[in-house]
């Protein structure tokens, strides 16, 4: 499957005033790509002089783990409503959900800033990108470390792409971990649930560890599309740069969004599906088994304290043609965005006590690091988790389990034979 990733021109003529609310006192430090930095004052160059102390410390620290060459701007959540970037303007990026309720932790909606096109969710623990309005598309990469993570029965952790309709339709379309060391692509809408047909190879099974490709959109009012699989380079370690991109062991379907997924215009002088839909970038926990924040004490990604799943080069815009399928044998589709960033919004998380991210931009392209740890005990629980495996640690991933779809056994491509492994399949049942 490919994927041609392709930046909209950037004379000033078509594109709108950057967004980015960052006034720099110091350079940015997507200037320092390459430079040989040795010291703290070296570092120190690229965070504002108001940023002293211990704030100061950790975002050094934080600027020395970046590779040479993924050098850029970082914003630091930690904790309820702490904030931390080399730039404090940058930091003004980040708004936190508000929690009312009980104190025994009863679940409550969700409030935001009411300006903010991204509506509340109601439905788990998340660290979310909400585009502008208007962006209806988006693609990036995500390597998620499992070794880290702790699901209660009946929990996913969901690592996804998606959007918000006009009146309330949303989608989400990625990737879900339940606790069986394989990651499994989905789809589900609000208005027809999960998606089981239409789908070429939705039986694969990811390895954790695995560099995974993503690229979701809408492509007009019928018509909306998913894809997913194994980039041909490392993302974690070059910036794949906006051209074809080949996802290899891929699954993708092109499927009908929701009916509000509908309002044709143009943003920023470029056509949309959707003038008032917005996209977005997921990590979450999805809760079952009647588990909500009140009683559950899963973490995704964060066990040890620190997030491990790793986001790179995330981007949002439109999905443009050549974007087409030839079932069950190959798929190509086209995102084109502004480089600039002007099509992001906001970064959101809830509730803000349980996630944990690094954020930094370099360039015209995003990573993320995050996690999310509903434990409250977590001294106790501590010692009973696999601390977070080191990134990059797979280079070649253990052969794929055979396909498992749906109900059907499945031994090669013959249905009805017999099953040399087993998996839970999306309701949770053992499908082989």
């Amino acid at each position: 499957m490919s994927v041609p990733i392709t930046p909209l021109s950037t004379s000033p003529q078509q594109l709108a005033p950057n967004t980015n609310p960052r006034s720099s006192v110091s350079p940015s430090f997507a200037l320092a790509v390459g430079k040989v930095l040795i010291t703290d004052a070296d570092y120190a160059t690229y965070i504002d002089p108001q940023i002293t102390g211990p704030d100061r410390t950790l975002a050094i620290h934080f600027m020395r783990l970046m590779p040479a060459n993924m050098r850029g701007d970082f914003v630091y959540v930690s904790g309820p409503g702490r904030v931390l970037s080399n730039h404090r303007a940058f930091a003004a990026k980040i708004h936190f959900a508000v929690r009312q309720g009980s104190q025994n932790g009863s679940r409550v909606p969700r409030q935001f800033d009411a300006a903010y096109p991204c509506p509340a969710s109601v439905t788990g623990p998340y660290i979310r990108q909400c585009s502008a309005e208007g962006v209806t598309a988006a693609y990036g990469y995500v390597t998620p470390y499992c070794g880290n993570t702790l699901l209660q029965s009946g929990d996913a952790g969901e690592l996804y792409l998606g959007g918000f309709g006009n009146s309330g339709g949303g989608i989400d379309a990625g990737l879900a971990y339940n606790s069986d060391n394989y990651i499994n692509p989905y789809v589900r809408t609000s208005n027809a649930g999960y998606i089981y047909s239409g789908w070429t190879n939705e039986g694969v099974a990811y390895q954790c560890g695995q560099h995974l490709g993503m690229m979701y959109g809408i492509l007009n009012s019928q018509t909306a599309v998913f894809m997913t699989g194994i980039p041909d380079e490392d993302p974690t370690q070059f910036y794949l740069p906006p051209s074809l991109v080949n996802l290899s062991n891929a699954a993708w379907n092109f499927f009908v969004p929701p009916s509000d997924f509908n309002n044709p215009g143009t943003w920023h002088g470029n056509p949309t599906p959707c003038t008032n839909c917005t996209a977005k970038r997921m990590t979450s926990i999805a809760f079952g088994n009647g588990n909500d924040l009140g009683n559950d004490t899963s973490c995704f990604g964060a066990c040890s304290g620190a997030g491990t799943i790793e986001w790179d080069q995330v981007v949002m815009g439109q999905l443009i043609q050549p974007c087409s399928q030839n079932p069950g044998n190959s798929a190509t589709c086209t995102i084109q965005y502004f480089p600039d960033g002007s099509w992001e919004g906001l970064i959101q998380q809830y509730p803000s006590a349980y996630v944990s991210g690094v954020y930094y931009q370099a360039g015209n392209y995003n990573q993320f690091v995050e996690g999310i740890n509903l434990g409250s005990a977590f001294q106790l629980r501590k010692k009973k988790v696999t601390q977070g495996l080191p990134f990059h640690a797979y280079r070649t991933p253990p052969p794929k389990p055979p396909p498992c779809q749906g109900l059907m056994p499945q031994h090669g491509s013959s249905p009805g034979g017999p099953c040399p492994q087993s998996k839970k399949g999306e309701s949770g049942q053992i499908c082989c």
